[in-house]
């Protein structure tokens, strides 16, 4: 095996990985929801989140080896032309999960605007709640400043 095949092997499976975590995180994306945000839903998602980040993170130092490696190989015009392939569905599931990620931003804003609604109708009342309460009763040895 050349050392251009070696790297294709290594640089294919790489790109096949990748796209199987960009799949992943497409169907989250795809099952997140408003209702999904609602009690537990939300820490979860962070959790998910968090664990795409960090994959893609390993995903990206591992890119960056395999692309100076790739450089410095002379792969064949057949072995670029399948990584090639590789690389632009790894392009396109990108893109969709950009989009993916744009919606999931608009959701999350949306239920912290209804969390903070909430919120403010919860502090209404409770001063409300103060306005009315009975105060304590007016102790009889106390001086007002008229006596």
């Amino acid at each position: 095996m050349s050392k251009g095949t070696n790297i294709a092997a290594r640089m294919r499976d790489h790109l096949e990985r990748q796209i199987d975590c960009f799949q992943r995180m497409l169907a989250a994306a795809d099952s997140m929801s408003e209702a999904s945000l609602e009690g537990e839903g939300l820490d979860a998602a962070v959790r998910l989140q968090r664990g795409h980040a960090e994959e893609l993170e390993v995903l990206r130092r591992e890119f960056l080896l395999l692309m100076r490696d790739w450089k410095a190989a002379n792969p064949s015009a057949g072995e670029q032309a399948d990584v090639r392939a590789l690389a632009a569905k790894a392009e396109t599931l990108s893109s969709r999960i950009t989009k993916a990620n744009d919606e999931a931003v608009r959701l999350v804003g949306a239920h912290r605007e209804r969390v903070k609604n909430s919120w403010n109708e919860l502090r209404r009342g409770r001063g409300m709640l103060k306005a009315y309460r009975v105060g304590d009763p007016p102790t009889t040895n106390r001086l007002d400043r008229k006596t």
